[in-house]
């Protein structure tokens, strides 16, 4: 594994644990100070210039484009969504967008059933990813990261997820949206996540659903964390309401167990290093047991993000991944 994200994955400082219904969170600390500064994706919409557009105005459904016009770089996390436009999308990979720079960002749809412009530019939905399908899309995207060195994903396997979502949810969206799930949902989530707050030093979360630690996620600055947190504890919770089985409260000392044995996996897994399409190396990880990714600038891990693959239900991605790995050794 790449010396920056070993350290930082074998270096984190696990903080008293916070419990809601059947979600239980890990807080993580870092004793080591990051050098990197960035804008979040809201921070920089809300300059007025930053802008994410279509690619022309016939548009193009896996590729966005990111216009910088700030003096810093701006991180796009894997899995956050953003809306309008044709249609919503959620980024393939974590992006750090250079200052003053024009790039195109490589998107799945997260909306079916519309392709006409709802706005110009697109806003932040508020929204990540459900856990599963970050980790579907990780599998999709190592697939075609190894084949053609594109970080394209599998458009159809996307919307069977969100559609999955909607039928396990009880939702239902007249364009197939994602967010839907999230907004009819919504009073639902409100109540379990009131209880999560980000505390002094936090960097990082991980996070327990019905008794079964589900993933990880670290960003180097703990301002930059503070502000995505509320995105990732709906993704999780959100994750609680379609999740059968299990006990929803467990002792803490196997809760920590559990974490313990995931960065171990993390760090035992197959890796390959790909140049990212903004700054800086994206690094992927792949095991029987645990799927990540990890955006690394300048020997520093910006951010990353690791998930059990065995608590999850689907392993149709899964499974092709290992056949494609099985044909060709996944590492660099």
């Amino acid at each position: 594994m790449n010396t920056a994200i070993e350290s930082t994955l074998t270096r984190l400082e696990k903080m008293e644990v916070q419990s809601s219904g059947p979600i239980t969170i890990i807080p993580l600390g870092d004793p080591v100070k990051p050098s990197l500064t960035y804008l979040t994706l809201a921070e920089a919409l809300q300059t007025g210039r930053f802008r994410i557009t279509e690619v022309s105005e016939g548009g193009s459904v896996p590729t966005l484009k990111a216009v910088n016009e700030t003096e810093q770089n701006v991180l796009l996390i894997d899995g956050e969504e953003v809306a309008g436009a044709k249609q919503n999308r959620v980024f393939n990979a974590s992006i750090l967008v250079p200052a003053k720079s024009t790039i195109s960002i490589p998107v799945s749809c997260t909306e079916q059933g519309r392709w006409s412009y709802r706005s110009p530019e697109f806003v932040d939905s508020g929204h990540v990813m459900s856990p599963r399908q970050r980790m579907d899309k990780k599998f999709y995207v190592m697939n075609t990261l190894r084949q053609s060195g594109s970080f394209a994903g599998n458009q159809g396997a996307v919307w069977d997820e969100v559609r999955r979502l909607h039928d396990e949810l009880g939702t239902r969206s007249s364009t197939g949206a994602m967010s839907d799930a999230f907004r009819i949902r919504g009073s639902d989530i409100d109540d379990l996540t009131h209880a999560f707050e980000p505390v002094k030093g936090q960097v990082g979360l991980a996070a327990v659903v019905n008794g079964r630690l589900l993933g990880l996620d670290y960003l180097s600055q703990e301002s930059v964390f503070k502000q995505v947190f509320p995105k990732l504890i709906k993704s999780y919770t959100i994750e609680s309401m379609r999740t059968r089985g299990g006990s929803p409260s467990r002792h803490d000392r196997d809760v920590l167990a559990q974490y313990d044995r995931l960065v171990e996996t993390a760090i035992k897994a197959s890796e390959s290093v790909h140049e990212s399409v903004g700054l800086g190396f994206d690094y992927r990880h792949s095991s029987d047991d645990v799927v990540g990714s990890a955006l690394v600038h300048k020997e520093e891990v910006v951010h990353m993000a690791f998930f059990a693959v065995d608590r999850f239900p689907s392993d149709e991605p899964r499974a092709r991944f290992s056949s494609f790995r099985e044909r060709r050794d996944f590492r660099s």
